[in-house]
């Protein structure tokens, strides 16, 4: 692997950190959910840093940053509704404001 697949590998492993997130809360161990959505958080700081500073912004990472960020928070806000720890409408409203905010982006794009 190149230097300039770095951030991106990143970012991949933040989407795969997903499932593993949302499996553990669903089987109630909590504190290694946490841990993990921890190390997934650190590692959205970390794939742009790694980018910025080994001068390897790619389009793919411009979009995986997202993408990842967005399964991770919509998935943990789904899941944890469906177990009845936060209400519904809550998860909607984080939902709809990633919704509003991503057709809000495709209009001024294009």
């Amino acid at each position: 692997m190149t230097v300039r697949w770095i951030p991106n590998a990143v970012s991949l492993l933040r989407i795969a950190l997903v499932v593993p997130v949302l499996l553990l809360i669903l089987n109630g161990s909590y504190g290694a959910a946490l841990l993990l959505f921890m190390i997934a958080g650190f590692s959205d700081g970390l794939d742009g840093y790694l980018a910025q500073r080994l001068d390897c912004q790619t389009r793919l990472g411009a979009l995986l940053d997202p993408v990842a960020d967005k399964l991770l928070v919509a998935g943990v806000f789904v899941t944890l509704a469906i177990i009845g720890l936060i209400p519904v409408w809550l998860t909607t409203i984080v939902i709809l404001r990633d919704v509003v905010i991503f057709g809000g982006a495709v209009l001024y794009h294009y």
